[in-house]
């Protein structure tokens, strides 16, 4: 009988398409989160729009102001344990509760409870510089350089409320103003946010923007910074339906996204959540359209999901108030409300304002 030889196959393919494969994937993450790249504005309008701020001056490209502070007069108010936070000067007000909310998912008999941030944020006229996008201190640009431990991004930018932004970092798409200087215009999403030096904001289409002409309209039409990160939730008043297409990030997850209702009358919302995490039992998260709803109620005719899962960041004088369910606290931009510090020679003490208890449950 006849023996049969098995040909040996010459491995040597196979290890070439592996090494390869590593490389490739080595020099992907060297790009993404170690080699810094900076990224300079592509054009700027011949008469920029100056934004008329509380006594600083706009702040430059790397999201740091270059006059003295005016000193303002504040009220703070930490109550953690009612959950509930406030902050009133001549320039804002903002008020937070922090609630525990019952979703229910899309089988209709999932139902999970997560702790809910509300921050709304008031801006006096006179004072429209105070909603800003803030980037790390070296600037716009990507790899790990270009991040920034999220307490000292605040700080260095006079932030008494902020919450994760878009992290451009992460890709090299989207529509990307930063200080009145536009730095990228492709398609990242379908919808970008478009948040103009009068504090108005809408959410406008990717694909009407996506060539340097159409970009550069949008500094000589006010533009004061973009966010894209997506989808959005609420356009012109219309609730989005359909998040078929984001199903990789529509399930539960914690929250991060910006409302808007009028002229200088925002919304921040961040939802607390461990991703796809059903046995958190403290905080499960919420859905896309969960995400929505808050706003909805809130009376917002425009709203926009930003950067969550461990991305998920809230903020206030100087303290993280959200729970994170990974110790990521080095991010690329923030979505700050600006304020001048108060200096305790002049000003004093801050001010305890009496708590109502009706806002803190």
């Amino acid at each position: 009988m006849a023996v049969v030889r098995k040909k040996k196959r010459n491995p040597a393919p196979v290890l070439v398409s592996l090494v390869c494969m590593l490389v490739l994937l080595g020099v992907w993450a060297l790009e993404r989160f170690i080699i810094p790249n900076s990224e300079g504005p592509i054009g700027l309008p011949s008469d920029p729009p100056v934004s008329s701020g509380s006594g600083s001056s706009e702040p430059d490209s790397s999201g740091n102001t270059s006059s003295e502070p005016e000193i303002v007069y504040t009220e703070i108010v930490e109550d953690p344990e009612n959950g509930y936070w406030y902050y009133k000067s001549e320039a804002v007000e903002i008020i937070i509760n922090k609630k525990y909310l019952e979703f229910t998912g899309s089988n209709g008999t999932t139902k999970k409870k997560s702790n809910t941030f509300i921050c709304e944020i008031k801006i006096a006229d006179g004072h429209e510089s105070a909603l800003s996008r803030i980037t790390a201190s070296k600037g716009f640009g990507t790899g790990g350089a270009y991040r920034q431990n999220t307490f000292d991004m605040a700080s260095e930018n006079n932030a008494i409320l902020a919450i994760t932004g878009d992290q451009y970092g992460y890709v090299k798409t989207g529509i990307e103003v930063v200080h009145s200087q536009l730095y990228r215009y492709s398609v990242r999403d379908k919808f970008f946010v478009n948040v103009k030096h009068d504090n108005t904001m809408e959410i406008l289409k990717a694909a009407d923007y996506d060539d340097k002409d159409s970009a550069l309209s949008l500094l000589e039409n006010g533009t004061k910074f973009t966010l894209d990160f997506g989808p959005a939730l609420i356009v012109d008043g219309e609730k989005i339906t359909d998040f078929s297409a984001y199903s990789k990030i529509g399930n539960w997850n914690p929250r991060s996204g910006i409302g808007y209702v009028s002229k200088n009358h925002y919304y921040f919302v961040v939802i607390d959540g461990a991703r796809n995490d059903t046995d958190n039992k403290e905080s499960g998260g919420a859905g896309l359209k969960h995400l929505r709803d808050v706003f909805a109620d809130l009376g917002c005719t425009a709203a926009y999901n930003l950067d969550g899962g461990s991305s998920t960041t809230l903020i206030f004088n100087g303290k993280r108030i959200n729970n994170l369910y990974e110790n990521r606290i080095n991010l690329y931009d923030l979505v700050a409300v600006v304020d001048i510090p108060v200096l305790p020679e002049a000003g004093g003490d801050s001010t305890q304002v009496e708590n109502n208890s009706s806002q803190g449950e």
